[in-house]
C-alpha cells in the first residue's frame, strides 16, 4: 500500500515537472518574429499616399507584404487586396528641414521623420480619410532620416507641368515592437533597435503651386534590414 502510494506521488511529481518545463519553454519562446529577414531581402512592402502642406508631409497606406507571413493573411478578404481589407496600415509624419534645387531637380531631407505600423482586426482604410490608417493596435514604430529626389516638370511647354517623378529613401531605427494575435499565433513585427533601409518610387503633383505649396504623392516601396 505504502509502496503504491509512493509510486503514485512520484508519478505526480514527474508529470508536474514535465508540465512546468514545457510551460517555461513555451513562455521563453515568446511571440514569433516576422519582418526581419536576412540582409538584402524585403522585410516590408507597402503602397500609399502622401499629402504635403509646405514643409509638412503626412503619409498613409497599407502593407502588401511582411516577411514571414503569407500575403493572404494581410487582408481580411484575400480576393480583394486593397485599403478596405488591409489588416496592416501605416502613418508617416515628416517635416522637411532641407531643400535644394538645380534646374528641374529638387532634393529634400527631414532629419527626424516617423513611421508607425498598425494591426487592424477589422480593416477600415480609406484614402479619403488619412486618419483611418492610424486605427487598430500599434505593432511597430520607426524613426529616422528621410530623403527625396524629385524630377519636376515645371515649365508650361513640358508634357506634365506641375508633376514630378520622385525617389524616396530613409534610414530607419525601430523604437517600438508590440506583440499581436493573428491566425491563432502571437507575433511581433521586427524588434527594438532593428535597422532598416526604406526605398520608394512615387508620382507627385501640385494641388497648389509655390510659394504656398500643396501637393499629393502616390508611392510604393519596401524596407530591407541594414544591420
Amino acid at each position: 500500500m505504502k509502496r503504491n502510494l509512493s509510486l503514485i506521488l512520484f508519478a505526480g511529481v514527474v508529470v508536474i515537472a514535465l508540465f512546468t518545463q514545457t510551460t517555461t519553454r513555451s513562455t521563453a519562446r515568446g511571440p514569433r518574429q516576422v519582418a526581419n529577414p536576412r540582409v538584402g531581402a524585403n522585410a516590408l512592402e507597402f503602397i500609399g499616399k502622401l499629402d504635403q502642406t509646405d514643409a509638412s508631409h503626412k503619409g498613409y497606406g497599407y502593407l502588401t507584404h511582411i516577411d514571414g507571413l503569407p500575403d493572404e493573411q494581410l487582408f481580411s478578404d484575400p480576393a480583394l487586396r486593397n485599403e478596405t481589407t488591409a489588416r496592416f496600415t501605416f502613418l508617416a509624419d515628416v517635416v522637411l528641414n532641407a531643400r535644394h534645387r538645380v534646374a528641374n531637380l529638387i532634393t529634400t531631407a527631414a532629419d527626424e521623420g516617423r513611421l508607425t505600423v498598425y494591426f487592424n482586426e477589422t480593416p477600415a482604410g480609406n484614402f479619403n480619410e488619412p486618419n483611418s490608417f492610424g486605427g487598430g493596435q500599434l505593432v511597430g514604430r520607426y524613426k529616422g532620416r528621410f530623403h527625396t529626389v524629385c524630377d519636376v516638370a515645371l515649365e508650361a511647354n513640358l508634357p506634365s507641368p506641375g508633376q514630378a517623378i520622385i525617389t524616396m529613401s530613409a534610414d530607419l531605427v525601430q523604437d517600438a515592437a508590440n506583440p499581436f494575435q493573428l491566425g491563432g499565433q502571437l507575433l511581433h513585427v521586427g524588434h527594438l533597435n532593428l535597422l532598416g533601409r526604406l526605398t520608394a518610387q512615387a508620382h507627385g503633383f501640385y494641388t497648389q503651386p509655390p510659394p504656398a505649396s500643396r501637393a499629393q504623392t502616390y508611392f510604393g516601396g519596401y524596407v530591407v534590414p541594414s544591420r
